[in-house]
């Protein structure tokens, strides 16, 4: 899968286009390297996304085959939050997060 579908269905980055100008700013990292939007997530990938205030890290568990995978977060991925103003590091239950990403 590639890494923007991944993104996009993770719900860490809402839309396409912002995935798109994350990659081309390098806000985008994949075990440390910047990437293209076309990279292919490995197992035990690391990526890292930087988003206006906050670090989100992001471990691959499990290489998702469809969308359809993504309805047990949990299975697929592991998710650390890290706030950039005051470099409190925030560690939620994954369920906890994956809703609060998903509010509009």
């Amino acid at each position: 899968m590639r890494i923007d579908h991944f993104l996009l269905y993770t719900r860490v980055v809402k839309r396409r286009s912002k995935i798109k100008k994350f990659i081309e700013s390098r806000s985008i990292q994949v075990n440390g390297k910047f990437i293209k939007s076309s990279y292919k997530i490995k197992l035990k990938d690391s990526l890292k996304v930087i988003q206006n205030k906050s670090i989100f890290e992001i471990k691959v568990l499990k290489l998702p085959e469809s969308k359809k995978d993504f309805e047990f977060p949990d299975e697929i991925f592991s998710l650390k939050i890290e706030n950039k103003d005051d470099g409190y590091f925030l560690e939620d239950e994954l369920p906890r997060v994956v809703n609060f990403l998903r509010r509009e």
